[in-house]
């Protein structure tokens, strides 16, 4: 039912093409997106959910998903009611401010560990901030701004690539100190698809890409856990109760359902 609901959004709003400025086949994906992972969080948590005395009702995570999802697209408006162009003289600051604040995740008693890493930063009894998550915003915005300003100068090395790449190492070095290699790879995919949509030089784009490649590569070598992610990826097939437990129950899921599923409630694999 919900899969019907939000393709008939999408076809809907897609037909409409715009309203009052707002890309609407873009804000029909959104929409859609949102709709199949309530979906989804519905299918895989129902059963436990209905099981637990802790939660006495099988709709518990989904009600709990469906308010904060209410609670994004009501942002999603107001982001978008509001000018980007007002964004401009605030994309600095902003910026600055969220390299603060990842500074104090890893160096000031500000920041809360959790399952070996320091993610979060608790600031007496405000509730807990991941600035990681900011910094993805933040640097749309700060590129957005400087992207724009830069001209053909972008395609000058020590105008262009040169200081974008600093910026980008500072925030994504910061993200992976934590250490969030998830992140911090969002982090420099992100800054590598502005750089290149922006018109940047191929030269420079590619040899960004096979340095942070190579960075990437090392930094993911330099811990055991990574090394044991990397393996079993690579490696599929080994370890299926271990390393490889949860790739090998989606390979179940995937195989048991087919293409378009057993439906809603009715999965092998929860």
């Amino acid at each position: 039912m919900t899969a019907s609901l939000s393709r008939r959004i999408v076809s809907i709003l897609a037909r409409s093409g715009s309203f009052h400025g707002i890309d609407v086949p873009l804000l029909a994906s959104v929409i859609a997106l949102v709709l199949i992972g309530l979906n989804m969080v519905y299918s895989a948590s129902f059963v436990m959910a209905r099981n637990s005395p802790e939660f006495g009702s099988d709709t518990h995570f989904l009600t709990r998903q469906a308010v904060w999802a209410g609670v994004g697209l009501v942002g999603l408006v107001v982001a978008a009611s509001i000018d980007y162009r007002w964004l401009r003289p605030l994309a600095a600051p902003a910026l600055a401010v969220v390299v603060v604040l990842l500074l104090a995740v890893i160096g000031s008693t500000l920041g809360r560990s959790a399952y070996g890493a320091q993610r979060w930063l608790a600031i007496g009894g405000l509730p807990s901030i991941q600035p990681s998550e900011l910094a993805k915003l933040a640097l749309v915005v700060f590129y957005a701004a400087w992207l724009s300003a830069r001209g053909e100068k972008l395609k000058q090395f020590r105008s262009g690539p040169l200081p974008f790449a600093l910026v980008l190492v500072l925030v994504a070095g910061l993200v992976m100190a934590q250490p969030d290699f998830g992140s911090g790879f969002v982090v420099v995919a992100i800054a590598a698809s502005m750089f290149f949509v922006a018109g940047a030089r191929m030269i420079h784009l590619l040899g960004g890409v096979a340095v942070g490649s190579v960075a990437l590569l090392l930094f993911a070598m330099s811990a055991g856990y990574r090394v044991a992610r990397i393996t079993a990826f690579l490696n599929p097939g080994a370890d299926p109760f271990g390393a490889n437990w949860h790739a090998t129950q989606a390979a179940i899921a995937l195989g048991s359902g087919g293409a378009f599923g057993r439906g809603l409630g009715a999965s092998r694999q929860k």
